[in-house]
């Protein structure tokens, strides 16, 4: 839970989360939990063309201890509304789940991982036209990570990954188009060896039609480029190769606060592995209902 007020020229944030996860496994005695909670604070505000956001989280974990993270970004309007740079510094810690550290597959002395990263764009606004350019890199401490040999979660001692960012959008009367491009670099700093399953090029593209406030529609398009994984027999990597995946989406809000939506995945039943072994579902259905008290 959390709260958000404005005061001023600041919009300050704070709240808690608290959790728990229990579990049995073949590979332990009893039931095995795990609890965690976390407080966080953070403040964005504006000073002329300056704005600012900074913030600090403390995580607690039954099992992993206590760690704290940061956030900090800062921008600033070369052009006032059209014209804006950025740039941002965070850290993050994430601990392994429970399936992964206790399941079959699981590694009982598994570590969190820990992270720093940052990036630093530009944001561009041209009267319809909008666009992003960001360079951005992470360095991990101990990533989680599957090893198909072996089939158990493993921590990877040190990790990097770095790349660019790309993004266009153009408002056409009640459409609208985005696009986006990500070229990635990720290895394994110890082996050198690319980290499995990240692509080198990913992107994704989308045609929305808004006739009304009420209604929405789109037509979207990911795409994933050739990335390296394990082959789930042979034991050795390969290349697995890219592909294209088309889906839709609509929404009606049928009465104030209340907006049925549903989309279809997988339009044209492409027949596409993501991980080395598994197979993706077909053309699939979904629909649901969204009440906003």
């Amino acid at each position: 839970t959390g709260v958000k007020k404005k005061i001023g020229s600041h919009l300050p944030a704070a709240g808690a989360e608290f959790s728990a996860e229990t579990g049995r496994s073949s590979e332990i005695s009893g039931r095995r939990r795990f609890r965690t909670g976390g407080f966080y604070a953070q403040d964005q505000f504006t000073t002329g063309r300056w704005q600012t956001v900074v913030g600090a989280r403390m995580d607690f974990h039954s099992e992993h201890g206590r760690a704290t993270t940061f956030r900090t970004g800062l921008g600033y309007w070369l052009a006032p509304g059209a014209l804006r740079a950025r740039l941002s510094l965070g850290s993050g810690f994430k601990a392994p789940s429970l399936y992964q550290t206790y399941s079959s597959y699981g590694t009982p002395n598994l570590r969190p991982s820990r992270t720093l990263g940052g990036d630093i764009g530009f944001d561009l606004t041209a009267g319809p036209w909008g666009g992003e350019l960001v360079y951005f890199q992470n360095r991990f401490r101990d990533l989680i990570d599957f090893e198909t040999t072996s089939s158990r979660y493993f921590n990877i001692g040190r990790a990097k990954s770095e790349g660019v960012e790309a993004g266009l959008a153009r408002k056409l009367g009640l459409f609208s188009i985005k696009a986006s491009y990500t070229y990635l670099l990720a290895r394994d700093q110890s082996s050198g060896l690319r980290l499995l399953r990240r692509p080198i090029g990913s992107g994704a593209a989308s045609l929305t039609f808004e006739p009304t406030a009420l209604w929405e529609t789109a037509l979207r398009l990911r795409y994933v480029g050739q990335r390296e994984d394990f082959h789930p027999t042979l034991f050795v990597r390969q290349r697995m190769p890219s592909f294209f995946v088309w889906s839709a989406y609509g929404s009606y809000e049928f009465t104030p606060g209340w907006k049925v939506h549903g989309r279809a995945e997988n339009l044209f039943n492409r027949h596409y592995q993501e991980t080395s072994g598994f197979g993706s579902p077909g053309l699939s259905g979904f629909a649901g209902l969204e009440a906003d008290l």
